[in-house]
């Protein structure tokens, strides 16, 4: 059967075009004809032959434009194949969104490869192109799919989560972010808890819904945390946190308060060094030092202070010296934060947000009634009304009114996630760090990324193995390694660093076949699946040359006559 596939620059977005060249063929074909037929110089004969040559040029402008298509009468064609894991539901849904025809497991596709001579690899020619319906396809049975067009539609199902990424190793107070895809039966909660408590949460609604989750890592070592849709657990997510370099922090008060000689000694029980200075009286200051070092006397890396300090020498020093301040203790942020803005040039600027005295922001923890207006090169941190401006060093403001009662409630986890999450944005980049991206698979090869190292070495040691690094040609101080892990669990790296290797999970299996497929040259960066095969066309040389013939036989006809 004929079937007609209208060219895109007529039936598409220009489809008043296309209506006004119709009608144009059709009044040019009429106007000839009537010319012809009442002209009284040409025989009969030569007015049949004139207005057949007509009729036809019109005829080839219209088939060009239709695009007329016939079965293909070869073995090639498209391959449809299907999962174990796509449910019947939504087979029938892919078959009549998308008009396939005959979706092939597996098994029946492979079986299709082997019926010629038993021949696999050759037999795949029979197929043109292949989409990948869902994923858990077996090693073998990608290897002998045909690469010369290939596609994925990927299946999310139903309160499961897909595409994850988080990083598999970071420092002791930097962000862990968790990105995926969810598809949600029903409105609900999807958090990442820790021991029972929530680090972070977003509530999705019913669909599919991307996600970003963030919260520090603020347990050394090993970590496992759990990702949970509503009361359901939907996987494990481990990586490895490094111990942070100690850092020097400064206090400098007005006058000692429960709320800084809490944090002093969290900071201090975290190794850092940490000072605490304090106006006894007027051009008398007081200093007390924990975990004193050799770099007391430098600069600080981090200053801690209150609004009435903002034109305090060492606040401007350590800005100038590409440092980091933290403003907290507020009181009056109406007249606190613009006095900030004329002593230190930054653009903080408030909004009320309640008539009360403070508005909650968790259990045990309050914050002023204000919140900060989106200022350009300004963040926030998640969760918090804190917010962030990078100058010459880095500059941030807390409306947070006391955070010591949380530590007195015994939620010491809840005052190191809000502490640490503050701090992860005012810290100073590290030397040697080293980016892993999660999940990292089993029998599948994974990248290592070495960035800022003084002196970058030569080889890692990964597992049993000592593997050697690929040297940035353009960045002295970079490197990166790919290596195949073969067992699933954790693998040393380095000397006292790990990272974990998944197995065959379902998460595991959407990232192995979305892998594979982007390491691929012929499938696409968006992986939509390719629309089935229309039929045979004739290609474009054969429209120009009907073209170029009809036109000669209008030139050559009168001159022969």
């Amino acid at each position: 059967m004929i079937t007609f596939d209208p060219r895109a620059e007529i039936s598409g977005t220009y489809a008043p075009v296309g209506w006004l060249v119709g009608i144009l063929l059709g009044v040019l074909l009429v106007g000839t004809l009537y010319k012809i037929f009442t002209s009284k110089v040409l025989s009969s004969r030569r007015k049949a032959v004139r207005s057949t040559l007509h009729g036809l040029l019109v005829l080839v402008l219209a088939g060009y434009l239709l695009q007329p298509a016939w079965p293909r009468r070869d073995t090639a064609r498209h391959a449809w194949v299907v999962s174990e894991v796509v449910p019947s539901a939504w087979k029938r849904k892919i078959q009549d969104s998308l008009g396939v025809k005959k979706l092939l497991s597996e098994n029946e596709f492979s079986e299709s490869l082997e019926e010629s001579l038993g021949k696999p690899l050759v037999e795949a020619s029979r197929y043109d192109s292949v989409t990948l319906v869902g994923q858990g396809f077996s090693e073998t049975m990608l290897s002998q799919v045909p690469l010369s067009r290939l596609a994925w539609v990927p299946y999310y199902p139903d309160d499961q989560p897909s595409a994850l990424h988080w990083q598999g190793l970071l420092r002791q107070g930097e962000l862990q972010r968790v990105t995926g895809v969810v598809q949600s039966a029903r409105r609900q909660w999807l958090a990442v808890r820790y021991a029972g408590r929530t680090l972070d949460s977003l509530e999705v609604p019913a669909g599919q819904q991307p996600f970003a989750l963030e919260f520090p890592a603020f347990a050394q070592g090993r970590s496992t945390v759990a990702l949970t849709l509503g009361e359901k657990v939907l996987d494990s997510l481990r990586f490895f946190t490094r111990p942070v370099p100690p850092l020097h922090f400064l206090l400098v008060l007005g006058s000692p308060d429960f709320e800084s000689r809490t944090l002093a000694e969290w900071l201090g029980r975290q190794g850092h060094t940490v000072r605490v200075s304090t106006s006894v009286s007027r051009g008398i200051q007081s200093e007390v030092t924990i975990n004193a070092s050799a770099s007391s006397a430098k600069v600080p890396d981090v200053i801690l202070t209150d609004p009435a300090h903002a034109s305090d020498a060492r606040v401007k020093r350590a800005l100038t010296a590409g440092k980091s301040v933290v403003f907290f203790n507020l009181t009056q942020p109406q007249a606190e934060v613009p006095a900030i803005n004329r002593a230190l040039g930054s653009t903080f600027a408030l909004k009320q947000i309640s008539s009360e005295a403070t508005v909650p922001i968790q259990k045990e923890l309050l914050a002023l009634p204000y919140a900060f207006t989106t200022r350009l090169g300004q963040s926030q941190v998640p969760g918090y009304p804190v917010a962030v401006q990078k100058r010459e060093g880095t500059l941030a403001v807390s409306l947070l009114t006391e955070t010591f009662p949380l530590r007195l409630s015994g939620d010491s986890l809840a005052y190191e996630r809000l502490w640490l999450s503050l701090l992860a944005r005012v810290q100073p980049a590290f030397a040697d760090h080293i980016a892993v991206d999660a999940p990292l698979l089993a029998r599948q090869e994974g990248r290592l990324a070495f960035t800022n190292f003084g002196q970058v070495p030569e080889a890692v040691t990964i597992g049993q193995d000592t593997v050697p690094l690929r040297h940035s040609p353009i960045n002295p101080r970079a490197a990166e390694v790919k290596y195949l892990f073969g067992r699933a669990g954790w693998v040393p790296l380095a000397d006292s660093l790990e990272i974990y290797v998944d197995s065959s999970s379902s998460v595991a299996s959407f990232a192995r076949l979305a892998g594979y497929l982007r390491a691929q040259p012929t499938v696409g960066a968006g992986l939509v699946a390719p629309a089935e095969p229309s039929g045979q066309r004739l290609p474009g040389w054969a429209w120009l040359l009907l073209l170029i013939t009809c036109l000669t036989a209008l030139w050559v006809e009168p001159k022969i006559a």
